[in-house]
């Protein structure tokens, strides 16, 4: 373990290539987690006082512009760039940098889904999920099927009946501050209500290819974070286009 932490190993890239997702221990070192800490709470302390506009939270999401400070910066951590290239490739772009909470405001399930349906790109996207506090089935953390990711983009958003398919294994993710669930944008998740009121902040960096221009407004630009551009064609999600009613 180095100052800045340790890369995913072989085996773990491994993992994540067949069972969509992975669980990596101790990635991060625990000073840098204390600060992201930190950090969120003067951010969970700034939206409640309405001191952190135009950021607002909504139900479990952090929305309506870049996070501040060193949460903001958590995408280009160089633990978490070097175990994006290792499953990505040399070039690597940032799709999104958000927050996830549960705690006194909301505490509610998620229903089975995969992430890629509702966003825009390629959908091959790379999510590492950097969880603050403890993120266990006590505090509401996220379900995982393993193998789910190799049925790609189902291509529409709902409820993933899992009875329909083929049983696969499910991942009860048990993760603490220095831990990273990397996770395809794929695979098949959800999320029961928390047991304990608790605070469960959780960041959700998801990574692509360079060649995907796509970007989702959080940060609101395209952001490249390792070799080079593969695009000059750049769209900002739910740009340029009026849905249909």
């Amino acid at each position: 373990m180095t100052a800045s932490g340790r890369t995913i190993t072989d085996a773990e890239v491994a993992a994540y290539h067949d069972k969509g997702v992975v669980v990596c221990r101790n990635l991060i070192p625990a000073e840098t987690m204390a600060a992201w800490r930190s950090a969120w709470l003067k951010l969970k302390d700034d939206l409640a006082a309405g001191r952190a506009a135009p950021l607002v939270r909504t139900a479990r999401f952090v929305l309506g512009a870049d996070l501040p400070g060193p949460i903001g910066a958590i995408y280009a951590h160089p633990t978490l760039v070097d175990s994006a290239k290792r499953i990505l490739g040399p070039d690597v772009a940032l799709y999104m940098n958000r927050m996830l909470v549960k705690d006194e405001h909301w505490d509610g399930d998620v229903t089975p889904h995969q992430d890629c349906v509702y966003f825009h790109g390629m959908a091959e996207k790379l999510t590492a999920f950097v969880p603050l506090e403890e993120f266990t089935k006590r505090t509401g953390a996220v379900n995982f099927i393993e193998g789910s990711h190799k049925f790609g983009n189902l291509g529409i958003r709902g409820t993933i009946r899992y009875d329909d398919w083929p049983a696969m294994p499910e991942l009860e993710t048990e993760a603490y501050p220095g831990d990273v669930i990397f996770a395809s944008f794929t695979v098949w998740h959800h999320s029961q209500k928390s047991e304990v009121i608790t605070d469960r902040p959780l960041v959700q960096v998801t990574y692509q290819s360079a060649a995907d221009g796509t970007y989702y407004g959080q940060p609101d630009r395209p952001v490249l974070v390792a070799g080079v551009w593969r695009t000059q064609h750049f769209s900002k999600f739910q740009s340029g286009v009026t849905p249909d009613a």
